[in-house]
Formats: C-alpha cells, structure tokens, sequence
C-alpha cells in the first residue's frame, strides 16, 4: 500500500498530454512540479516524448504497456524534443 501511494504521489508530479508532430501522435510533458522527480531527472514542461528504450510512444495503449515494461528495466533510455532539437537521456537503476 505504502509503494502503491508512493507511485501515485509521483504521477501526480507532472502531466503527460497529447500532442502531435508531422502527422504522428506524441505525448508532451506539462505541470512538472517544481523539486519533482521529473526535474531532478531532467526534464521541463513542453519536452516532447519520442521514445523510450526506442520504441515509439504514439498511443495511451502503448504508453501503458511500455509503462508497465520498464519497471524491470535497469537502464532507461528517453528521447525528447526540446526547443525543436532531439536530445537523449539515459538513466540506469538500481
């Protein structure tokens, strides 16, 4: 219970919402709070999703999938846009 809450307290941190790019559904991060994880981890508001762990992120379906993927996964890669240039992120796990 404790873990479920810790999980949904970190969701709560930032939005992930549609958005679009030459035709091809993306999603886009929005409402990062400040001192969240997601901006320790690097991100800003208005970065766009490209990939994770190279695969596509282009449905709520998929998004779900890969979510539920990478929690045994050990090293995290995460393509974004931001500002209109792609940029890579990797994050390794313990």
């Amino acid at each position: 219970r404790q873990r479920q809450m810790c999980i949904r307290d970190r969701l709560n941190d930032a939005r992930v919402v549609p958005t679009e790019k030459d035709g091809t559904p993306l999603f886009m991060f929005k409402f990062i709070r400040k001192g969240s994880i997601y901006e320790k981890l690097g991100l800003k508001n208005e970065d766009i999703i490209l990939a994770i762990n190279g695969f596509t992120v282009d449905s709520v379906p998929k998004a779900l999938k890969l979510f539920e993927t990478l929690q045994s996964e050990r090293e995290i890669t995460l393509k974004i846009e931001r500002g209109g240039q792609a940029t890579d992120f990797q994050y390794y796990i313990d």
